[in-house]
């Protein structure tokens, strides 16, 4: 069996390879050929601490896969941990193929998500706006630039200057860090992505201009506004609306929607634990 760790994942990761076999697991959850269990989320031993489960199988793809992950916050003694083991079987005999053990693949994982669905999107995305920059909106500002050829500007809003890591192209993206308000930089932006773990809203949808779309990588909590906008999302119902809108049977079309809660779901896990091992099958 298998043994990938953090830095074996990411010598094997193709982002674009894995975009287009998340879409594809999107694609197969919203038509009932994949399905997935409700993700589960128990208390951890210190007081904003947890536990998470997520299952699901992709036949398709080939994969099934179990995932249990943690965070622990902050302590006087030690800093915030995170792990993630996700064990993938094959989906016809159980048998298991690999263990993927690391961070490594939830934040790549979530950066091909994000350009799988911004791919999708209506329009030219030209300008990108990233709320928060750390290892999660890098990594899709990284992807954003590597596989949308039309965007030509990132707009990056944290709480400190210099927190813009080098992007490793040579594409003439213009990097800008915003040192306005939140509002201002949205004003014109085509997208925007937040990944800040922040438990209030950063953001409001209202302040994008016609036809733009947020995307939220942090949970619905962190935008204001989201109300009456077209939404969807990638774990809102057991079949979720996302799934449904990348089937075209959704009630708002992917190229509609205003506002996606980008939360993370065990058919993308799968899909990009397929990718990692395309080359072994």
């Amino acid at each position: 069996m298998l043994r990938l760790d953090d830095d074996q994942v990411g010598a094997r990761a193709d982002l674009g390879l894995a975009a287009g076999m998340i879409l594809s697991a999107f694609e197969a959850l919203g038509t009932g050929r994949a399905h997935q269990a409700p993700k589960q989320i128990l208390p951890g031993a210190v007081p904003g601490a947890m536990h998470l489960a997520l299952a699901g199988v992709v036949p398709t793809l080939g994969v099934a896969i179990s995932k249990w992950a943690s965070y622990t916050p902050a302590l006087a003694s030690s800093p915030s941990r995170s792990t993630s083991t996700i064990l993938v079987t094959d989906p016809a005999s159980g048998e298991p193929i690999a263990v993927v053990e690391g961070m490594a693949a939830t934040t790549l994982r979530t950066a091909a998500a994000a350009v799988a669905v911004a791919s999708r999107l209506g329009g030219d995305l030209r300008v990108v706006t990233l709320i928060g920059m750390g290892q999660v909106n890098t990594a899709v500002a990284r992807a954003l630039v590597a596989l949308i050829p039309s965007v030509q500007e990132l707009r990056v809003v944290t709480r400190s200057r210099g927190a813009v890591p080098p992007l490793d192209t040579d594409r003439p993206v213009e990097v800008v860090q915003w040192d306005r308000t939140v509002a201002s930089a949205l004003a014109t932006s085509d997208l925007a992505v937040s990944a800040t773990g922040a438990t209030r809203p950063v953001a409001s949808v209202a302040d994008l201009p016609a036809g733009a779309c947020a995307l939220s990588l942090d949970g619905a909590r962190t935008w204001a506004d989201t109300a009456g906008v077209p939404a969807l999302s990638d774990h809102d119902d057991a079949v979720p609306s996302l799934a449904l809108a990348c089937a075209g049977r959704g009630r708002v079309a992917l190229a509609d929607a205003r506002f996606i809660d980008l939360g993370g779901s065990a058919v993308a896990d799968a899909a990009f634990c397929a990718h990692l091992i395309e080359d072994l099958r």
